[in-house]
């Protein structure tokens, strides 16, 4: 339990910031790519603190995130964890859906597969999937969506409503 929840939400909108930085990043090293790795899974094990503790509102509970689920060939699910896991599954089957906050948080806090997407080291988005579903899927969440999530939890506090503010806008 929290009891200060403003300070929390505080470090999560400085995460955000950070994050959207680190997606216009160009060159990646070892310690960058841990400190990415490290806000990652501090701004969604807060979230998930935030949401135990009560200290959020409905409205950014209710939110959902979109995402992409990519499934797993039931014939290679016994490779999962000795192979290159991106190969295994099945990108062009690949189809939109949408998450809880809660639920997404728990894919990262669970994480068994957590790979950041970097085409030309361009940074859009983070390949995850848990202990539970790696038998089964792979999601796919761009970092607009993940920013967006962490300003929507940083800016909503308790019984507060207002309009989403997003990276994209």
């Amino acid at each position: 339990m929290i009891n200060e929840a403003e300070y929390w939400r505080k470090d999560i909108g400085n995460i955000a910031r950070k994050l959207a930085n680190r997606a216009n990043q160009k060159k990646w090293f070892k310690r960058s790519e841990f400190a990415f790795e490290k806000e990652i899974f501090i701004a969604f094990f807060s979230i998930r603190k935030i949401i135990e503790s009560k200290k959020i509102s409905t409205y950014a509970l209710s939110h959902i995130v979109e995402l992409y689920e990519i499934p797993l060939p039931s014939d290679l699910r016994e490779l999962v964890g000795k192979a290159d896991i991106l190969r295994l599954y099945d990108i062009k089957k690949s189809k939109k859906t949408s998450l809880k906050i809660e639920i997404v948080c728990n894919q990262f806090i669970h994480s068994y597969i957590f790979r950041p997407y970097r085409p030309s080291n361009k940074l859009l988005g983070i390949f995850v999937s848990s202990d539970r579903e790696r038998q089964r899927c792979l999601y796919y969440i761009s970092m607009g969506n993940i920013i967006d999530m962490l300003i929507l939890v940083s800016t909503n506090p308790i019984n507060k409503s207002q309009k989403l503010k997003t990276f994209n806008q």
